[in-house]
């Protein structure tokens, strides 16, 4: 990942200059830690993108795992652009986004297991599920539990672009599964779908390479079944590090990008239009040295998995967190005392979003919404 201390260089030190000064402070009643949104930069994120996919032929399913919020998906579809649904990680966001009224949802992940297919099934008998497979095996068990529920589900084929994580590896081996798919009664082929992942190159031509790579290898995969006979809708692929590439790649049907909402520490070096949305507000709780803060908030509560969070703040570094504690080191122009609150980027949305029951939107320092965190810890 990229390294979020020191966000895209003089680039992220514009942004961290510019928006700092703008910021206004946190709303002084806010118990913290708190998760904030700051309205003024979430506004112009959604807007941005989705101008963009009322433009082009590819459009946007959202990918809400990076909110969890029945609430935001919703304002992300009535904002334009998109397929009119949306992409979950797991089954359990798929009900949680189905029981709050969307009824298009693709769970980009391969479902296994007696439990979790029965649940998938049950869904498909109230919206219109899509879910991934990539092996012949994956194919049968989700075909028997589709009958024996009496439903019929669509599937995509998922094609290893670069991530070495999921999906078939040939094109022969999307035709294979695609004609399996065919045979089976209550599959239906939806398309293929190809996850380039996070390009973390800040090169733009580099990054551009490596997408283009990536998606062109799921292009081929759906162009090799309708050689075969077959007719895949939808490719879909695509992230929030790739929109505007592989959104305007032809024979793309839809992009799965969703973090460009907030534009997380992660992704703030590789999107110069979109601006950071999402904070943890902390309290200073502590002076452990003269040139050192202690904040009321740690991995507990905001993951460094990904690194640690950005402070929104001139001369002041993240040096170390534990369960509940951060410590910031201050630089000469850096002033903080006890009871100040301090704005924190997260390196990664998804995980803080999944640590908090609520977001608070903030506008012009003070709270005007208060959104709840539907999903949050659905992890099956």
């Amino acid at each position: 990942m990229t390294d979020t201390t020191d966000p895209a260089g003089e680039l992220g030190a514009q942004f961290r200059s510019r928006l700092y000064q703008e910021m206004p402070p946190p709303p002084a009643a806010l118990a913290t830690p708190a998760l904030v949104i700051d309205e003024r930069s979430f506004q112009h994120n959604l807007e941005l993108v989705a101008n963009f996919f009322i433009k082009h032929p590819a459009k946007l399913r959202p990918h809400t795992k990076c909110h969890k919020s029945v609430a935001l998906a919703k304002l992300q579809i009535s904002a334009g652009g998109t397929v009119g649904g949306v992409c979950v990680a797991k089954v359990s966001e798929a009900e949680v986004m189905v029981d709050g009224g969307i009824d298009d949802v693709f769970v980009v992940n391969q479902i296994l297991g007696k439990e979790n297919l029965e649940r998938l099934c049950a869904l498909a008998s109230k919206a219109r599920i899509a879910v991934l497979v990539d092996a012949p095996e994956n194919v049968r068990s989700t075909a028997s539990a589709a009958a024996r529920a009496g439903v019929s589900i669509d599937v995509m084929i998922d094609v290893n672009t670069r991530m070495n994580r999921t999906g078939v590896s040939s094109v022969e081996g999307a035709v294979e599964l695609a004609e399996l798919i065919a045979e089976a009664h209550n599959l239906h082929l939806r398309g293929v779908s190809g996850y380039e992942g996070t390009v973390d190159v800040t090169d733009r031509r580099k990054r551009t390479e490596q997408a283009l790579a990536a998606v062109r290898a799921t292009c081929a995969a759906a162009d090799a079944i309708r050689q075969s006979g077959l007719a895949p809708e939808v490719v879909s692929a695509g992230g929030t590090s790739t929109w505007q590439i592989t959104g305007s790649e032809p024979g793309v049907t839809e992009i799965q990008a969703g973090g460009y909402l907030f534009c997380d520490g992660g992704h703030l070096p590789l999107n110069p239009e979109l601006e950071p949305a999402l904070f943890v507000v902390a309290t200073v709780i502590g002076h452990a040295e003269p040139d050192m803060v202690v904040l009321d908030v740690g991995s507990e509560a905001l993951s460094a998995a990904y690194g640690p969070p950005i402070p929104w703040m001139h001369d002041c570094k993240v040096e170390h967190m534990s369960g509940r504690y951060t410590h910031c080191r201050l630089g000469r122009g850096a002033r903080l005392r006890l009871g100040d609150q301090l704005w924190l980027l997260p390196a990664q949305c998804d995980m803080a979003i999944n640590r908090f029951a609520a977001l608070h939107m903030v506008r012009d320092g003070h709270v005007v919404n208060l959104v709840s965190v539907d999903a949050g810890g659905c992890s099956q």
